[in-house]
């Protein structure tokens, strides 16, 4: 499983379409996705995206 490498401060960073806070990357740890990557928002738990990466 290849680990996604965070964005530098050159890249774009992802902005949660919700609340506007940014998105960090985070490993799934229960559940059918265990240890999986995703994307959730820096304002959990008050907002609770999720962007999935592919």
């Amino acid at each position: 499983m290849k680990i996604p490498e965070p964005a530098g401060p050159h890249e774009d960073t992802l902005i949660c379409p919700r609340c506007g806070e940014r998105l960090v990357l985070r490993v799934a740890k229960k559940g059918a996705n265990a240890g999986k990557n995703f994307y959730g928002c820096s304002n959990y738990p008050k907002c609770r995206y999720i962007q999935n990466i592919d």
